[in-house]
């Protein structure tokens, strides 16, 4: 009988745990998908602002 609840408790505790890891590993995902996103936009900024520097100093010339 305790072995029985013993291993009941094992296989909630089991079920319980990948519960958590699959959460974790979607919230992972989102989260560098997200980042991602960000580095891209941060780099497309980046790009412009220098073709608006030399822009900028050509009309210094």
């Amino acid at each position: 009988m305790v072995a029985e609840v013993q291993k009941a408790y094992m296989e909630q505790n089991e079920r319980d745990h990948e519960k958590i890891i699959t959460h974790v590993d979607n919230k992972i995902g989102l989260h560098s998908i997200i980042v991602s996103a960000d580095v891209r936009g941060f780099e497309e900024n980046q790009k412009t602002l220098e073709k608006e520097v030399i822009g900028i100093k050509r009309k210094m010339r």
